[in-house]
């Protein structure tokens, strides 16, 4: 069941759950995960955002989703993206309140990854990425500090947003250990191989 928590414009709807099973030593216990662009539709319940949080919770990781401000039960309306970053870290800061003084994970599909990435890689209580359809070929390049924290980038071979060479551009520029994983036949959302995304994280996180 959902609840809320203070946003910058009112109340942010958020959903947490307790990581399952045994989590290994070197991962984070807790993840903030951000979903897919509010304006066209995108929403914590995302088919994607959910493969990632299962991928995620499998790995014993807790999970705080929480939509936008404009979607489902938070406050407010599309901004243009400002104020989705300022809900991200409203959204990290209650989730570091969950888990005072530990390490956190950003993820993200889509909007949810790029904007994400962005906040995170201003933020040490953020040490490792999970961005699945990041969309490289839609935003202008942004500069983002990763000082050597690992990414997972898991995409879609046909994604209509980004190519996978522009994906590997991206990822050969950032200044840390990064896997990149191509799903072939799948398209943004990952059809018809969505159930991929939930195995592709769990054997990532598996490893040291």
């Amino acid at each position: 069941m959902s609840s809320t928590i203070a946003g910058p414009v009112g109340p942010l709807e958020i959903l947490y759950r307790p990581g399952e099973g045994e989590r290994a030593p070197h991962l984070p216990p807790a993840a903030l995960l951000c979903h897919p662009h509010p304006a066209h539709g995108g929403t914590m319940h995302n088919k994607v955002v959910y493969r990632l949080a299962r991928g995620l919770l499998q790995s014993g990781i807790a999970v705080l989703r929480f939509n936008f401000r404009g979607v489902g039960l938070s406050a407010g309306a599309w901004s243009g993206g400002a104020g989705e970053r300022e809900d991200i870290r409203a959204a990290l800061d209650h989730l570091a309140g969950l888990h005072p003084g530990a390490p956190l994970v950003m993820a993200g599909f889509s909007f949810g990854a790029w904007n994400g990435l962005a906040v995170g890689a201003e933020d040490p209580r953020v040490v490792r990425f999970v961005a699945a359809g990041l969309p490289v070929g839609t935003y202008p390049p942004e500069r983002m500090e990763a000082r050597g924290r690992p990414l997972l980038c898991v995409h879609g071979a046909l994604d209509t947003f980004g190519t996978p060479a522009q994906l590997a551009a991206f990822a050969e520029g950032w200044d840390g250990p990064h896997e990149v994983v191509v799903v072939e036949g799948a398209d943004h959302f990952f059809e018809p191989h969505l159930a991929r995304v939930t195995q592709i994280v769990a054997d990532h996180l598996a490893r040291p």
